[in-house]
């Protein structure tokens, strides 16, 4: 349902920590929280200190009809807690879109399906800094 992943590259060392959660709330009955803060929050608090910027990727972005609305703004205060957050990655709807959905910075890029024969590709650079480029094939 979860799952964390760390990356350390060679070549720049670039310290990267992966965070995937489910955010469909519709999924559950609300008898657990989605997304889920107590993995949100562990995460954090036992962060490595080799980890010096941060990608979340997610099923669906805050606002969305099946995402817990009443819990994005404090799910956004937790994203931010992590160390230079580079952005956020969705694909509920299956199209490309880019939204800076609270206006901090942080921006949510949402992925097309595979049937649009287009692909996201992003660089993380050392600089903390990133790029992308949508690729159709």
């Amino acid at each position: 349902r979860f799952m964390s992943v760390s990356w350390v590259g060679d070549v720049y060392k670039r310290q990267v920590k992966f965070v995937c959660l489910n955010t469909n709330a519709m999924e559950y009955d609300y008898s657990e929280p989605v997304p889920d803060f107590n993995f949100i929050e562990n995460e954090l608090n036992n962060l490595s200190p080799e980890i010096e910027k941060t990608v979340f990727a997610m099923h669906v972005k805050p606002f969305e009809f099946v995402f817990n609305n009443n819990v994005a703004k404090i799910f956004q205060l937790y994203v931010n807690q992590f160390p230079k957050v580079q952005f956020c990655l969705y694909g509920h709807e299956h199209k490309f879109a880019v939204d800076d959905l609270f206006n901090d910075g942080v921006l949510y890029f949402q992925c097309p399906c595979i049937d649009k024969r287009i692909y996201l590709l992003f660089t993380i650079k050392e600089d903390g800094t990133y790029d992308y480029e949508t690729v159709e094939f």
